[in-house]
């Protein structure tokens, strides 16, 4: 069995921000780790063929599906320990796995772990506010009051049996990575910012591309309507 899978889904990359992706993961994830690339039906050919060649598991789909369905795919082929779902548009650092592993074995109520990424924190949790920041210890953001975007996500894999994986019923941008915060924390496991890691993530850099900048945006209001009406009961005050 393998320390870790790491979980990422493609959409015909820009290829040397995929590049980058790739080398960095080679360069700095030390152990024993298989990589899983969901090719969500893109449709240049050559691009494909450098997924293919660049994965240990490679899944193509033949029709376009909701990122939450796609990452799903992704996780029921992981044989890891520990599963990391990314975005192919980030860029890992030194000793990221190791460090943010180590929030799991300190805190046993652990579900999910994210680093810090380059906009400010506040932004990454949005609901609420940071106190007591100690660089010593990772930050636990407040059940069903804060919420993580979806970049770079590391779980244990029995975490995805408590939860039943990630919901498919947002469409293609956005909506299951802040759904899977609350389904956690409905099973009372806690989420840590590790901000001991950084990782670079090329923000829209596959959404703009392949929405275009409008439809994105209407696209994230609806599936964040969709998720507040799903959690009235912690949302309504929003």
């Amino acid at each position: 069995m393998k320390e870790l899978s790491i979980v990422a889904i493609c959409i015909d990359p820009d290829l040397p921000i995929f590049e980058r992706f790739i080398s960095s993961v080679k360069q700095y994830t030390l152990c024993d780790y298989e990589l899983i690339i969901v090719d969500n039906a893109g449709e240049n050919i050559e691009t494909s063929a450098q997924l293919k060649q660049n994965s240990d598991k490679y899944i193509r789909l033949d029709n376009r599906i909701s990122v939450g369905a796609a990452w799903n795919k992704g996780i029921n082929e992981a044989e890891g320990n520990y599963i990391l779902v990314t975005n192919d548009d980030v860029v890992v650092s030194r000793n990221w796995f190791e460090q943010m592993r180590e929030v799991f074995t300190s805190y046993p109520e652990t579900g999910m772990v994210v680093p810090v990424m380059n906009y400010s924190l506040l932004e990454q949790t949005h609901i609420g506010d940071v106190f007591h920041i100690d660089e010593a210890c990772p930050i636990k953001i407040t059940p069903f009051k804060q919420f993580v975007w979806g970049a770079f996500m590391l779980f244990k894999k029995e975490s995805f049996s408590k939860v039943n994986n990630f919901s498919e019923d947002f469409d293609i941008a956005g909506g299951e990575d802040i759904d899977m915060c609350f389904k956690l924390f409905e099973e009372k496991l806690d989420i840590y910012v590790d901000h001991r890691v950084f990782i670079y993530h090329e923000w829209g850099s596959t959404g703009v591309r392949i929405l275009g900048d409008k439809r994105r945006k209407e696209l994230y209001k609806e599936n964040f309507r969709k998720f507040k009406q799903k959690w009235i009961k912690y949302t309504y005050d929003w």
